[in-house]
């Protein structure tokens, strides 16, 4: 995530991010444990390639800071912003 923003990381050269709040999945865990969504993508079997989960975690976390009790038709609809960073899917 860049500024807050969900990118295609493999797609943004370094170059441009100079200066940039910049978070990765190594970013939202709290010490030695795993974040909530991590979590449940271990229990859940969501796991895909060790390109696509990173960034649909992130996804997934940045949907639920803006909205953290979503309705299910809410996260439906903010769902696409998953899997827009997933390459693959």
């Amino acid at each position: 995530m860049i500024d807050g923003q969900i990118v295609n990381s493999c797609l943004v050269p370094v170059a441009q991010v100079e200066g940039a709040q910049i978070k990765t999945i190594e970013g939202i865990t709290s010490e030695d444990q795993l974040h909530a969504v991590q979590q449940a993508f271990i229990e859940c079997g969501g796991a895909q390639c060790g390109i696509c989960t990173p960034g649909m975690v992130i996804a997934a976390v940045n949907l639920l800071e803006k909205t953290p009790n979503p309705t299910r038709r809410r996260f439906v609809m903010d769902s696409r912003e998953i899997f827009v960073a997933a390459r693959a899917t």
